[in-house]
């Protein structure tokens, strides 16, 4: 039988993971109403995440496509002098107006991050002004000075912060107020070059890796492209979570507890508003949820191989020894009872027939079939519950299983979601059984089991 979970696992897993988001959001929008910023911060999110985004991807499209143009309009067939040239022209007329419109794109990013943009041709700058679409009519003659600094900053302010900003403001001669005084514009500029370093790094130590420098050509340039696309990715993300819109809603969420620290240091009572104890009571709550979950889960991996060494030993002590009665394995029908066609005693014939008979019947039924092609007699086996397919009661073992964890972890969300394996080739077997062996039946039951070979 399970141990009943405890009352404060029960409580803190029955509110779910989104509801003490949304509560935290509300909280956040109720913070933004009192001071009348709503529709700023709804504007500020819209233009700095969403429209940029979609700049951002329109550029990548346009881009590719342009790097693509040398194949389209492929054929394979030789082909004459005038069909190589209009092929010729359409890819040359293909690949400038995807390459216009990747610069348009470009420069249109430019404007919704207010950055600059410099004329380099007044003559066809005069004439691509103001419309609804500007700087189309001749996207070529504008330059997004404003981009390729951000992204000159980006990737060389890490190494001055490090390696001389914060050096000489630690143990040099300078001060801190120059990190301190650092507007959010340059910050931001450290983080998001940071991650991007980093997701280099980690991308270049694994191509380098033994398992990758033994993988065939084809594989080494899917992995490739998978870490190019993940360190786009994260990038992405860090610069995004670091948008002004964003960076008001952490600063929401870390007041409280600056106001909370602050008060503790000079023995006062935090001056917090109604939103942001809710805030604060809900973060507390999220913080407990995850607190449990993994301590619940270490724990459970700790135990499992011993409570596995202690069934096998307590099997090894006891043995069970199975004492077969006289015509075990023969189907009893009492008379009047029976499925149709049975008169009485055995449904089938005595001794090894009868056995034949018993096991072609179970095989039929756990087809779904008919035992002798008789429907009557499959429709009766199901009426008075004789229908023991294995498959079924391995479905009922493990749904009573689940539910015997459900109540012992107090929640679904203490349970895990996935099985991970790490099995090396060479030892896939050796590698199996002890990861069925060290494995929690919470994970073994998990929906999903995702391998990793060494």
């Amino acid at each position: 039988r399970s141990q009943e979970a405890p009352l404060a696992a029960q409580y803190l897993l029955g509110v779910s993971t989104r509801t003490l988001h949304a509560c935290v959001f509300v909280c956040f929008l109720i913070h933004l109403h009192r001071a009348g910023r709503v529709e700023e911060w709804v504007q500020s999110l819209f233009w700095g995440v969403v429209a940029d985004f979609f700049w951002v991807c329109v550029f990548a499209s346009y881009t590719a496509a342009s790097i693509c143009a040398p194949f389209v309009f492929y054929h394979q067939e030789p082909f004459g002098l005038g069909l190589f040239c209009c092929v010729l022209t359409l890819r040359v007329v293909y690949f400038a107006f995807c390459f216009m419109m990747g610069w348009w794109a470009l420069l249109r990013l430019s404007r919704n991050r207010d950055l600059p943009i410099k004329c380099v041709f007044p003559k066809f700058c005069a004439m691509s002004k103001g419309g609804m679409l500007p700087e189309l009519p001749a996207p070529w003659a504008w330059l997004p000075t404003g981009v390729v600094l951000e992204f000159r900053n980006t990737l060389w302010r890490p190494w001055y912060f490090f390696l001389y900003l914060l050096p000489t403001s630690l143990v040099g001669s300078g001060s801190t107020a120059a990190i301190v005084e650092m507007p959010w514009a340059q910050w931001r500029e450290v983080i998001v070059g940071s991650v991007c370093f980093l997701c280099v790094l980690m991308a270049a130590s694994f191509f380098i890796s033994r398992q990758v420098m033994q993988a065939d050509l084809a594989d080494r340039r899917c992995l490739q492209g998978i870490c190019c696309g993940g360190v786009l990715f994260v990038t992405l993300m860090a610069y995004y979570l670091t948008v002004p819109a964003a960076v008001e809603y952490w600063t929401f969420l870390a007041s409280p507890w600056f106001l909370i620290g602050q008060a503790v240091l000079t023995s006062q009572v935090p001056d917090l508003r109604p939103e942001d104890v809710v805030a604060v009571v809900a973060m507390l709550w999220y913080v407990g949820r995850v607190v449990y979950i993994g301590t619940k889960g270490q724990l459970e991996q700790w135990g499992a191989r011993q409570r596995m060494e202690d069934m096998l030993s307590d099997a090894l002590a006891h043995p069970y020894r199975a004492e077969l009665e006289q015509g075990f394995g023969l189907l009893p029908v009492a008379a009047g009872s029976g499925p149709p066609g049975a008169a009485g005693g055995y449904g089938a014939a005595a001794g090894l027939g009868g056995m034949s008979s018993a096991a072609t019947h179970a095989a039929a039924a756990e087809r779904g079939e008919a035992p002798g092609g008789s429907a009557e007699m499959l429709a009766w086996r199901r009426l008075h519950g004789k229908d023991t397919s294995l498959k079924e009661k391995h479905q009922r073992l493990i749904a009573a299983r689940k539910e015997m964890l459900l109540r012992s972890v107090g929640g679904r969300a203490a349970l895990p979601s996935q099985l991970r394996l790490s099995v090396s080739r060479d030892r896939i077997i050796e590698d199996t059984v002890a990861a069925l062996l060290d494995k929690p039946a919470s994970e073994l039951l998990a929906p999903k089991v995702i391998v990793t070979f060494q």
